[in-house]
């Protein structure tokens, strides 16, 4: 009989997985700036080799982009194995995951990621899921939305849903991660049954709510490194990763970095994303040589306004903040048109009047 022991410092979870017909593949993770080497490993089943082969890919680039994002990944391997599971999805732990059966690489890939991610927020911050799943699960997504942006921009952040239907018959169609997460906000954001996030999943549990801590985190949070820049954001949340790791942060630890680190009031975010049910509905006409910018939902942010000439050349963009629910543009000279969002980042629940 063989005994094998296992140890390892700093998690407060783990499992344990075994499969006498595991194939196994072995990898390496050099961390920017980093000396030390991180051990990939990754297990799955002969009948799903095919959709595994690239897997070390997957949770190298998983702990390469996280690491990058929020700061170092602090142990010292990193597995994922094929659970084969039926449910769907996958499951974390620290320093594994437990992946089941996906019907594209694209999606392997991003389960694998979202998964591998969790390390940063259930795992290394401590977040307690079932008390405020936006701080676990929605960051997390936020996260994936960046990954995916970082990694397949040059193919316009596209998702393959179905290996099949898109590689053998031709007929399939890529999603696009940013229209999956703005239709799930844009077709509830005036639903009389959606929830504020803020609510225990304890205490208050719908699987239509559950997934809000998801998609509604990360759109509202990929609008706010827009407003914000992606150096700043990335300046607060490797901040507050250094300085709670270990350390199980709650929601007003986590906004206080958004304090610290702004010159600016940042109440408007944070209690209409979390604390309710507010939603984004603007609109911009044009008056004669006047542009006025309406607000005809309860969520005011900051809007984004591009300009542009005659022959569609844009002018300028500029943010603009007001409290009034009409408010009218200083447009600069020669502007015909104006477009609100131009990016289209902003979780705006009616976008056919943008522009």
């Amino acid at each position: 009989m063989k005994t094998v022991h296992f140890r390892q410092d700093k998690v407060h979870d783990f499992a344990w997985f075994a499969d006498p017909y595991w194939i196994v593949q072995k990898g390496k993770l050099w961390l920017e700036d980093s000396t030390r080497q991180i051990i990939l490993w990754s297990m799955y089943l002969p009948k799903n080799a095919e959709m595994w082969k690239s897997s070390i890919e997957y949770l190298h680039d998983s702990g390469y982009w996280y690491s990058r994002f929020y700061g170092d990944y602090p142990y010292n391997h990193i597995t994922a194995v094929d659970g084969d599971m039926s449910a769907g999805g996958g499951m974390e732990y620290p320093n594994i995951t437990v992946i089941s059966r996906d019907r594209s690489k694209d999606l392997l890939e991003y389960v694998i990621m979202h998964e591998v991610g969790h390390n940063w927020f259930f795992g290394i911050l401590g977040n307690n899921e079932r008390d405020h799943t936006w701080l676990d699960e929605g960051l997390n997504e936020y996260s994936n939305i960046r990954y995916w942006e970082k990694k397949y921009a040059d193919r316009d952040n596209q998702v393959i849903m179905q290996d099949f239907v898109q590689n053998k018959l031709g007929i399939g169609k890529n999603f696009d991660i940013h229209l999956f997460h703005y239709l799930s906000i844009a077709g509830t954001g005036k639903s009389r049954d959606v929830q504020p996030l803020n609510i225990s999943a304890n205490e208050n549990f719908s699987y239509a709510n559950y997934g809000q801590n998801y998609t509604r985190t990360a759109v509202m949070m990929r609008f706010l490194q827009h407003y914000l820049g992606e150096e700043k954001i990335d300046q607060i949340m490797q901040d507050f990763y250094e300085t709670w790791k270990f350390r199980h942060p709650q929601p007003d630890d986590f906004r206080s970095f958004f304090e610290k680190h702004l010159d600016e009031d940042i109440t408007w975010f944070f209690e209409n994303v979390f604390e309710k049910t507010s939603y984004i509905d603007f609109s911009i006409t044009k008056n004669g040589n006047m542009f006025l910018l309406t607000n005809s939902g309860t969520f005011n942010v900051p809007v984004e306004v591009a300009y542009y000439d005659e022959a569609g050349e844009e002018i300028s963009r500029l943010w603009v903040r007001t409290n009034d629910t009409t408010t009218q543009l200083d447009a600069p000279p020669n502007s015909a048109s104006a477009t609100i969002d131009p990016d289209q980042v902003m979780p705006d629940i009616y976008r056919v009047n943008n522009a």
